[in-house]
C-alpha cells in the first residue's frame, strides 16, 4: 500500500508520478466499499485500509497545523523596505578574491540602493554599481541576503567617506594599508599587534 501511495504521488522534480513514467498511467486507488462479494475477508480488509489513510491524513494534517503554530509562535515580521533608501548586500554567496586573510573580508559591501521592493515576496532589487555589474552579480537578492544600512561612526571607522566596495577581481598583492597601532604584547607566537586600518575595523595580527 505504501509503495502504490508513493509511486502514485506526483514528484515535483519531475512533474508526474512514477506510475505514469513507467506504466504511462496511474492506478485508481479510491475503491468502492460497498461492492457485491461473498468473501467477507475482502470487505473487512477494504474497510480497514479506507479508515487507515483516512487516519493517516488527518494524523497528517494535525501534525502540520502544530508545527504551523510553533513556528509562527517564533517568527517576527520582516524588515520592510522602500524604493530609494541604502541597504548593505551580504557577501555569502558573492566570489570574492582567494588567497585573501578572511577576516579582513567585508562581509557586507555597500551602501546599495534599492530600485523596487517587493517585501510581500521577500525580494529586493539593487542598483548595483560597475564594478559588481561587471561580476555578474544579479540585482535581484532575496531580503535574507540584505541588512539595515546604518551610517559609519568616524571614531571607530575613521576616513569611510570613501565609497570602498570590494577588491573584486583587483591584484592579489594588494596591500592593506594601516592607519595606527593601537597595541601590542608579546605571547607565545611572537609580538602580537592590534591595528587600527585605514579602511576601518580593529583586528589582532601577528
Amino acid at each position: 500500500m505504501v509503495e502504490l501511495v508513493l509511486n502514485s504521488n506526483i514528484s515535483t522534480s519531475m512533474g508526474f508520478a512514477p506510475f505514469k513514467i513507467n506504466y504511462r498511467f496511474v492506478p485508481y486507488l479510491n475503491l468502492p466499499v460497498d461492492f457485491d462479494t461473498k468473501y467477507k475477508g475482502v470487505k473487512q480488509f477494504a474497510q480497514q485500509v479506507m479508515w487507515t489513510r483516512m487516519a493517516v491524513h488527518d494524523a497528517i494534517i494535525q501534525s502540520r497545523v502544530v508545527l504551523t503554530h510553533h513556528t509562527n509562535a517564533h517568527r517576527h515580521p520582516g524588515t520592510l523596505y522602500n524604493a530609494g533608501e541604502p541597504v548593505y548586500l551580504s557577501t555569502k554567496n558573492l566570489n570574492l578574491p582567494k588567497g585573501r586573510v578572511h577576516k579582513l573580508l567585508p562581509r557586507f559591501i555597500g551602501p546599495l540602493k534599492v530600485l523596487e521592493a517587493r517585501n510581500n515576496e521577500s525580494v529586493i532589487v539593487l542598483q548595483l554599481p560597475e564594478e559588481l555589474a561587471s561580476c555578474r552579480i544579479h540585482p535581484k537578492v532575496h531580503t535574507n541576503l540584505i541588512h539595515l544600512y546604518i551610517a559609519n561612526n568616524d571614531k571607530c571607522f575613521p576616513k569611510c567617506n570613501t565609497k570602498v566596495m570590494c577588491d573584486f577581481g583587483m591584484d592579489e598583492n594588494q596591500e592593506w594599508f594601516v592607519y595606527e597601532i593601537i597595541a601590542h604584547q608579546w605571547t607565545d607566537n611572537g609580538l602580537e599587534l592590534q591595528v587600527q586600518w585605514m579602511l576601518g575595523g580593529f583586528t589582532r595580527v601577528n
